[in-house]
């Protein structure tokens, strides 16, 4: 009898973990490293849509994001035929659904900032789809470069 209690309470925390390591509707149920590991990554377009649900992944087909570890950011992207640069940070938000970017930008001297919430659809090592979280029909599927 004793051999038992173990066994259970053992199975009862691997499938409490296995509950709650998937937040996102599009990822698998088990993640070997954490949220923050799988975000810190050099990231291309594969997919983009706009507000009207457009697809627009060929006018992102040349973006770069790139979350560092520290939680440094940076998107660079092309803008009426020149290459601009974002900088600034990320960061998770309610208990990794969210992802936030604050990102600052300089055109003719005066310095924008612009802050983004996105929903993660799904977060693995090679793959991090985004929904904006105002206007569901802005999708962005990221995967590494």
């Amino acid at each position: 009898m004793f051999y038992k209690a173990p066994i259970f309470a053992a199975l009862l925390i691997l499938a409490s973990a296995i509950s709650s390591c998937s937040i996102y509707p599009e990822n698998p149920l088990l993640a070997l490293s954490s949220k923050e590991k799988r975000v810190a990554n050099t990231w291309r377009v594969s997919y983009a849509s706009d507000e009207d649900g457009t697809e627009v992944t060929d006018q992102a087909a040349d973006d770069r994001y790139i979350f560092s570890e520290d939680g440094t950011a940076e998107w660079k992207t092309t803008f009426t035929g020149a290459d601009i640069t974002l900088t600034g940070e990320w960061d998770l938000l309610d208990d990794g659904a969210t992802l936030q970017t604050t990102l600052q930008y300089t055109i003719l001297g005066v310095t924008y900032t612009q802050t983004d919430k996105f929903n993660i659809q799904k977060l693995t090592e090679d793959e991090l789809w985004l929904e904006d979280d105002e206007d569901n029909d802005i999708q962005i599927q990221l995967s590494t470069f």
